[in-house]
């Protein structure tokens, strides 16, 4: 059962932890590597929106709330599927995380993990009720943009 009183940094840190670990496994004689990407400023997302890579221009990623994250196996970077799933996907669920739906963009974002389920409806009032604290920030940043 997930720990509700660990932060979000926490969980992202757990699940990085873990994925990695479970990722040794696999390929124990291969160089193996988790990397992330994490805050976006609203210009970077911006540029995201205006490449038709993203369809918003506020998301979660504009308050740290979301994270990209990449397989690499002997410094390639992977783009199996299977992989994002056993071992990004489980480990997020494991850690209170959340990745895309598979039957939508989570075919073709395999890496996007939130801290809340994606709908594009009520994500942002489900993201404030799980993490009360993020307020401050969404209230600073939608003075910027």
């Amino acid at each position: 059962m997930p720990d509700k009183k660990k932060t979000l940094e926490d969980k992202y840190n757990q699940l990085q932890s873990d994925a990695s670990s479970d990722l040794k496994k696999l390929y124990p004689n291969k160089k193996t590597e988790i990397r992330s990407s994490g805050f976006r400023n609203p210009e970077t997302q911006s540029g995201i929106v205006s490449k038709g890579s993203s369809i918003t221009d506020v998301s979660l990623h504009s308050l740290d709330a979301a994270r990209d994250y990449q397989i690499y196996i002997n410094d390639k970077l992977s783009n199996d599927s299977e992989l994002y799933h056993n071992v990004l996907w489980k480990n997020a669920e494991k850690n209170d995380l959340n990745h895309l739906d598979p039957k939508g963009f989570g075919a073709t974002d395999l890496g996007h993990i939130g801290a809340v389920k994606e709908d594009g409806k009520t994500t942002f009032t489900r993201l404030l009720e799980k993490y009360p604290e993020i307020n401050s920030d969404m209230q600073q940043f939608l003075m910027f943009t």
